[in-house]
């Protein structure tokens, strides 16, 4: 038995939580509020090097399905902006996953409001993909899934899944596919993607599900 089943939520950290969340209401449609708290993260400190921090933060859903968005900010100072922009390759998480239920239609809809909005390719698997850069330089990758929770009229979903560089991926499959359990691999793939940028760099690509 799996005692895990997926991603609760991912975390975009923001100077003005109710300015990014409406950007992402507007464009993502993840307007259902399942919690919001203005406290101090007890449950963090293991994280924060033991000092608490106080945070301004939200988790919201778009009701089409995925998981959810989680917004926050620091409310005793003042959060500080990666200082550099990542990019394929880079440790940790490169891109987080928004479910489409018609790609082609969805970014014909984001190109029309929004200017960082990739052209369309084909991922790995053959399927239409494309990436948005949200306002404060956050990769945001759309990728084919026809799962629908409830029909809102949208042609996209919440959160499904992200991109997470390595330094050894036979090592992190052991994390990923034996222990939390994301062991079915949809591809694994060794090239150059033209979804990931210029397409210059060769990399190792594997897309795990459960």
């Amino acid at each position: 038995m799996k005692l895990l089943n997926g991603i609760q939520q991912v975390g975009f950290g923001c100077e003005k939580l109710y300015e990014t969340w409406q950007w992402y209401i507007d464009n993502f449609g993840v307007n259902i509020r399942i919690l919001e708290d203005d406290t101090v993260a007890e449950r963090m400190l293991p994280y924060t090097g033991g000092v608490p921090q106080k945070r301004h933060a939200c988790i919201a859903m778009n009701l089409q399905g995925g998981s959810g968005c989680e917004i926050w900010q620091y409310s005793d100072r003042k959060p500080v902006k990666c200082a550099f922009i990542p990019q394929p390759g880079d440790l940790g998480i490169f891109a987080a996953k928004f479910r489409s239920n018609n790609v082609e239609k969805f970014h014909a809809e984001l190109s029309a409001k929004y200017d960082k909005v990739s052209p369309m390719f084909k991922d790995p698997d053959g399927k239409p993909t494309f990436t948005v850069i949200d306002p404060w330089d956050n990769m945001l990758q759309i990728v084919e899934d026809n799962y629908i929770f409830l029909n809102m009229g949208r042609n996209n979903g919440g959160v499904c899944g992200a991109s997470i560089g390595v330094t050894d991926i036979e090592k992190s499959l052991k994390l990923y596919s034996d222990i939390i359990g994301f062991d079915k691999v949809i591809y694994d793939r060794i090239g150059t993607f033209e979804d990931l940028g210029e397409g210059k760099e060769r990399f190792r690509r594997v897309l795990l599900t459960t």
